[in-house]
């Protein structure tokens, strides 16, 4: 068991938590721009009323 715990920290890189890092951001990022840029999106609401 402590040698697979010693080998997860080799396996994981210093590159892999800081991209993760960015990748939570820019998640966060994309998660707020999709509603609003979806909502003010003239064709997605065609989309939704077709009665237009």
């Amino acid at each position: 068991m402590p040698q697979h715990t010693q080998y997860h920290p080799q396996s994981v890189p210093l590159p892999e938590p800081d991209d993760s890092e960015a990748q939570a951001q820019s998640d966060e990022l994309h998660d707020g721009l999709v509603p609003p840029g979806i909502e003010d999106d003239p064709e997605h609401d065609r989309l939704i009323d077709p009665e237009d």
